[in-house]
């Protein structure tokens, strides 16, 4: 499934590095998103005590943003709920 996220929208962690794991679960906002045919990770998000490495050493540091792609993140809006999706798969063509 393809999410069109953009800056406002609320969503949860779902896949993080390793070294981020800690993140998984998190509810964050979108902040920012660049080009997805350039960027491997063109989602910003935003939240207080996220972990994210650092671009010069590769540690894991407390952020309040950090980058990943859209298969890290699932959407917190209606049409993309599971429970709603598969409600209306299930639903006749009318």
């Amino acid at each position: 499934m393809s999410h069109n996220f953009k800056p406002g929208d609320l969503v949860i962690i779902i896949k993080a590095l390793p070294e981020c794991a800690e993140n998984i679960g998190r509810c964050v906002e979108v902040v920012e998103v660049d080009s997805p045919a350039i960027d491997d990770y063109p989602i910003r998000v935003g939240g207080e005590n996220l972990l994210g490495l650092n671009q010069f050493t590769g540690a894991p540091e407390l952020t309040d943003q950090c980058w990943g792609s859209s298969k890290c993140f699932m959407p917190l809006r209606g049409d993309f709920t599971q429970d709603q999706q598969k409600a209306k798969e299930a639903e006749p063509c009318l």
